[in-house]
């Protein structure tokens, strides 16, 4: 719930300067994760095996010059992972699950290549992400 709320606060400060250089939308994106954990079983060079998942979440882009735009997005995401963990009691090894509910808040600087463009277009950004973990839940 706390989630939805504080996507709706950005998207209601973010409306009243929606004008031509900025946008507004959904984002939604495929994810691929593998959560390390320093007490995993030791396997060597072998990591433990990447779950996939999802974020979803709304998105405003500011374009200052006509190739390049500030991004931000607030997504929410979860993710589980399986590993190993050692039992302090009996020094063994026994399965367990991670779950995650994550808050991300992405910043990207973006260039587009054809900006004037109605059809397909390329599109390249690189910056942080600060990631707030809204939950945790281990089995």
């Amino acid at each position: 719930m706390k989630t939805w709320l504080a996507t709706l606060g950005f998207l209601a400060l973010c409306l009243p300067v929606a004008g031509q250089k900025f946008r507004l939308g959904m984002q939604a994106a495929p994810q691929l994760t593998r959560l390390h954990n320093s007490q995993d079983e030791p396997e060597g060079w072998r990591l433990p095996q990447a779950s996939g998942g999802f974020a979803a979440g709304a998105m405003v882009e500011w374009r200052f010059r006509a190739r390049w735009a500030a991004e931000l997005n607030i997504l929410f995401s979860l993710h589980n992972q399986s590993y190993r963990q050692r039992n302090p009691l009996t020094a063994a090894f026994e399965p367990a699950t991670v779950n995650l509910s994550l808050l991300k808040l992405p910043l990207f600087f973006v260039y587009n290549a054809r900006p004037n463009d109605r059809g397909a277009t390329w599109r390249a950004g690189v910056g942080p992400v600060l990631t707030l973990v809204m939950g945790a839940e281990e089995s």
